[in-house]
């Protein structure tokens, strides 16, 4: 529990990307509140187009931040192509084309139970499947 709050803005991240490239994704993070706070960013893929089951989302990262009142910090994650992997039928980890929702903020997405902000964004992954080993 925190006794502040954060809001998050300028979510960053390549529209397009060729299959089997890594990607750098950066957000603001701001403490809107009146004292100091500590804050966990945490960054979520959710793949659209795959054809196997996966995971309805999959956390990939997540940093914990220090912000005085009114700061505002500068957040960085790498994902890299196995972070964007899935396991097909065969038991291969491929890089799939399609569309990939990245979300960031305080929580899990699409969760009643937190006010926390989320915020997304949308990035296609073009080109051939991508073996990851």
């Amino acid at each position: 529990m925190s006794y502040t709050e954060f809001d998050y803005s300028n979510l960053k991240a390549p529209d397009d990307i060729n299959a089997g490239d890594s990607i750098t994704v950066s957000v603001d993070v701001t403490n809107t509140g009146k004292m100091a706070g500590d804050e966990v960013v945490q960054l979520y893929v959710k793949h659209l187009n795959t054809t196997v089951p996966i995971p309805n989302i999959s956390l990939q990262g997540f940093k914990r931040i220090q912000l005085v009142a009114g700061e505002t910090k500068k957040v960085e994650f790498k994902l890299s192509p196995k972070q964007l992997a899935v396991v097909s039928e065969n038991g291969n980890k491929n890089v799939v084309p399609g569309n990939y929702e990245i979300y960031v903020g305080g929580s899990l997405p699409l969760s009643n139970l937190t006010s926390k902000k989320i915020i997304k964004t949308t990035i296609k992954v073009i080109g051939n499947f991508f073996d990851v080993e």
